[in-house]
């Protein structure tokens, strides 16, 4: 399937933009009471009109989705304004018409007024998803998904709170993008078999602290995000989700104090939260070069295995993947785990956790490692992760894979900082992207001496 593409919306749009809403909100119930005996035609030019009164509003954006460049869907949202706080419309934009003659002729006028007076006040900055709408011909494809996404990342790159009116249609795409009911539903006295639920999405923070007691949260969310895929089916093929979390607590608080002791801020955990839920997390630590590691108390073979997780299968994944990271000849910061709850997935959670370990990583000039199974690639790759070294594979599935990766943009800094070298302005004529994982590690390490010096 054809990549999405969601786009700004231009006065050239307006015409297209106007059809598509008309013919995605047709169906549903609220929109036949409100407009069922309008033309469609008088509606359609109506709709376009005011389209193209919201795109010159600076407190208004609309955007548009494309798949090989075919318009399939549309979202406007309102933003805050910088006189104080903007209210949404009380209508979609296919409706969203405050005085009665600029109803389209067949309107259900009390019904509407009804609608107009019914949205609670909202006294914090916000935005406001003022309508989604998806061709019906590309519903169930991820439209709506994409443009939900863009509204998010907006409100969350201004740190801001969410607000919409979901009809019963869109309530489970908002539940699954962190929405929870506020207020009270709304049914009109004239048609009370119609409702709109009010649904707010909290800002999300993240942050550096975890409290004890959180741990069986954060061992849920492991055990749920990972639980579906092939590796775990692979290493733990008979654990009781209960001795998994169990587990997981046991020796999360062994190895996060054990970590801790080594060196103040050496073990970080981030944590997304939304209100009192913990969405995801991802722990990082700063790792010295092979030369100046410290043997570990214990090894892979002394190491507790968890009840019901094949050991034969644990050592030959594990077993490479240990030698590989004891291995790493320069000093870096090493991404453990990224975990998000499956609920809140595919919502921008684990691209700003990852974030985070990237940004503290760079502050500090050090490369930052990770191993990936498949379906982390995308979005590590996405983020500028590059294969480090040759992918473990399973011996008795090779369908089971793990990616070391290294993100390098410290790398680029680095060599830029170390441009004057006599070492590496011999190096110029070979582009970084072109250097095999076993070239790229003594020339990040040189790289570093450099700076270093």
């Amino acid at each position: 399937m054809a990549l999405l593409a969601v786009l700004p919306a231009e006065e050239a749009d307006c015409d297209a933009l106007a059809d598509l809403i008309l013919r995605a909100f047709t169906p549903q119930q609220i929109h036949q009471r409100l407009f069922g005996e309008t033309d469609p035609k008088e509606h359609t030019q109506l709709i376009a009109s005011q389209t193209r009164a919201t795109l010159a509003n600076p407190n208004k954006v609309v955007v548009k989705v494309t798949r090989d460049g075919n318009l399939v869907g549309q979202g406007a949202w309102t933003l805050p304004s910088t006189a104080g706080t903007a209210q949404p419309p009380r209508l979609p934009p296919s409706s969203a018409i405050k005085r009665k003659d600029e109803l389209p002729e067949g309107t259900n006028v009390q019904l509407a007024g009804e609608m107009f007076r019914s949205r609670p006040e909202i006294k914090e900055p916000h935005l406001y998803i003022d309508n989604l709408a998806v061709d019906p011909t590309a519903q169930g494809t991820g439209v709506g998904t994409a443009l939900l996404r863009a509204a998010c990342h907006r409100a969350d790159s201004q740190d801001l709170p969410v607000y919409l009116r979901a009809t019963p249609e869109g309530v489970s795409l908002y539940r699954r993008f962190g929405f929870e009911p506020y207020g009270h539903e709304f049914r009109p006295d004239s048609n009370p078999d119609i409702f709109l639920s009010p649904m707010v999405r909290r800002v999300t923070i993240y942050s550096d602290r975890i409290l004890p007691e959180e741990l069986p949260r954060i061992a849920e969310i492991q055990r749920l995000a990972f639980e579906p895929t092939a590796v775990v089916r692979y290493l733990h093929p008979s654990v009781d989700p209960r001795v998994y979390e169990d587990f997981f607590v046991q020796q999360f608080q062994k190895l996060y104090k054990k970590e801790q002791e080594k060196q103040a801020g050496a073990s970080v955990i981030d944590v997304a939260r939304r209100g009192e839920a913990i969405l995801g997390y991802a722990w990082s630590t700063r790792e010295p070069a092979a030369q100046d590691r410290k043997e570990d108390d214990e090894n892979l073979e002394e190491r507790t295995i968890m009840p019901g997780m094949h050991e034969i299968r644990h050592r030959e994944i594990m077993g490479p993947l240990e030698r590989h990271s004891k291995s790493i000849p320069f000093p870096h910061w090493t991404l453990h785990v990224l975990s998000v709850d499956p609920k809140a997935q595919r919502a921008g959670v684990g691209r700003r956790l990852l974030q985070r370990a990237v940004d503290r990583a760079a502050e500090e000039r050090l490369p930052l490692t990770l191993v990936s199974t498949e379906l982390g690639l995308p979005l590590y790759r996405s983020m500028g992760f590059k294969d480090f070294a040759a992918p473990v594979v399973a011996e008795q599935d090779p369908s089971v894979k793990f990616w070391p990766m290294v993100h390098r943009h410290d790398v680029l800094y680095l060599r830029d900082r170390c441009r004057n070298s006599i070492f590496l302005s011999e190096r110029e004529a070979t582009p970084l992207e072109s250097l095999s994982p076993q070239r790229l590690w003594p020339e990040i390490s040189h790289s570093l001496t450099c700076l270093r010096t």
